[in-house]
């Protein structure tokens, strides 16, 4: 506990006002140790935050927390008001700040609003510092109006405050294009006449992760996530339950994003398994199970592959052929599905439970993946199609019996028609 009593002799110069006095005070070395307190009010008095309204006309910083803190007493020196100060309780002072600490999540590069709120009154004086290492003035405001001599080049034309709110009692801040060397905590400083108030505001930036990817090339299996902040986690399941060995690689980019991805391979006992891989951050989690694989086998010209996500709150369905061909895709603010040009004639309808194939050929044999995606998970369907071709054979050839055998009759047909005529004849 910092304990520093009346460091300050009185003033000698009777002409100067209150607010000056206690200004020159407090910008002594005596209280340099103790940090932003003692500078934010140093700052208010520069302001006129209590020299010359909250102590000197109202008192009522003997009775706020920085008058606590700073037990400012009042002496009459001819025509002035001299204030002497002691600092008590300064320790149990930052604990009891440190509890009101709130949370803010920032995305990157997109504007964020810094919460603070006072009661409202006259004479305001608003100081936002960040307070994380070195103190940073972010933005102050008094004499109804902003302040930004002494705002640090990092914010610059980036902070702004709204008077109308700030008449209100809300002194939230709104910081644009948030980047990486925003995260920190922040303090915002309010004092009117009726006294002042402190919080402590604790600003992530995120970088939520948009997709995880899952690929599978024959007996591996490989999950992938990119461009995510902070640092994020994976983590494999299976159903049932096992516990697959994996590999984990982890990189950042130049612009301090991170990748992830891991891999496993499937041996013949655990082929039968679905997997699940789940990315997560302190912003956002998302997963994508990855279904065993099917064999469907069709003998006609049209088959339906099946294909249905557990949950009802489907928000895309994707459907690509041999992994790489996009046959159609689907969104739920979309009535209809768009389809790509080679497979409109082949594709009979599609539902949440499956897609319908008509005109079938050898060249549909193949693997068909169906994706489908919620706000936080991804089912990834894989159906291997096979065309039968002892059917195709038995068509192919009655086709050909049925064309020969009309050939072979019209000839008849023909032979008949000849002779008739040259018997007549003769």
């Amino acid at each position: 506990m910092w304990v520093i009593a009346n460091p300050w002799p009185p003033a000698a110069a009777q002409e100067q006002k209150a607010s000056e006095i206690l200004g020159a005070r407090l910008s002594g070395r005596a209280l340099q140790h103790l940090g932003s307190p003692v500078d934010l009010l140093e700052q208010d008095v520069a302001a006129g935050g209590i020299g010359h309204s909250a102590v000197s006309k109202h008192g009522a910083w003997r009775g706020s927390t920085w008058g606590q803190l700073l037990n400012i007493s009042e002496e009459r020196v001819g025509k002035m008001s001299v204030f002497r100060f002691s600092v008590v309780l300064f320790s149990t002072f930052i604990v009891t700040l440190a509890n009101k600490d709130s949370v803010v999540s920032c995305r990157l590069r997109e504007n964020c609003v810094l919460p603070c709120s006072f009661p409202p009154g006259d004479d305001t004086v608003i100081h936002w510092m960040q307070v994380s290492s070195n103190k940073l003035q972010v933005h102050s405001y008094y004499h109804n109006m902003d302040q930004l001599e002494r705002q640090d080049k990092l914010f610059k034309d980036r902070t702004s405050m709204s008077s109308d709110e700030i008449s209100r009692g809300t002194a939230s801040l709104k910081l644009k294009r948030v980047t990486f060397e925003d995260q920190g905590r922040y303090q915002c400083y309010t004092s009117t006449i009726e006294g002042s108030t402190d919080s402590f505001i604790v600003l992530n930036v995120d970088v939520l992760i948009q997709k995880v990817d899952i690929d599978r090339r024959k007996d591996r299996i490989t999950c992938s996530s990119e461009d995510i902040y902070p640092k994020p986690e994976l983590t494999w399941t299976t159903n049932p339950p096992s516990s697959p060995q994996h590999t984990l690689s982890l990189s950042e980019t130049e612009d301090k994003l991170y990748n992830i991805s891991s891999s496993l391979i499937v041996s013949r006992n655990t082929s039968d398994l679905d997997y699940t891989c789940t990315v997560r951050t302190r912003g956002n989690k998302k997963s994508t199970t990855l279904f065993k694989t099917d064999n469907v086998s069709v003998s006609g010209s049209e088959t339906t592959i099946p294909c249905k996500a557990p949950t009802a709150t489907v928000q895309k369905i994707v459907w690509t052929f041999d992994h790489h061909e996009i046959i159609l895709n689907r969104s739920r603010a979309e009535d209809s599905y768009r389809c790509s040009e080679k497979w409109e004639r082949h594709v009979e309808k599609v539902t949440d439970t499956g897609l319908t194939l008509k005109d079938l050929s050898s060249s549909q044999e193949g693997l068909y993946t169906c994706e489908i995606s919620s706000d936080e998970e991804t089912y990834i369907k894989i159906t291997y199609l096979e065309i039968s071709k002892a059917k195709h054979i038995i068509i192919i050839g009655s086709v050909i019996s049925a064309v020969l055998g009309v050939i072979v009759l019209s000839i008849g047909v023909v032979c008949l028609v000849k002779r008739s005529r040259k018997g007549g004849v003769i």
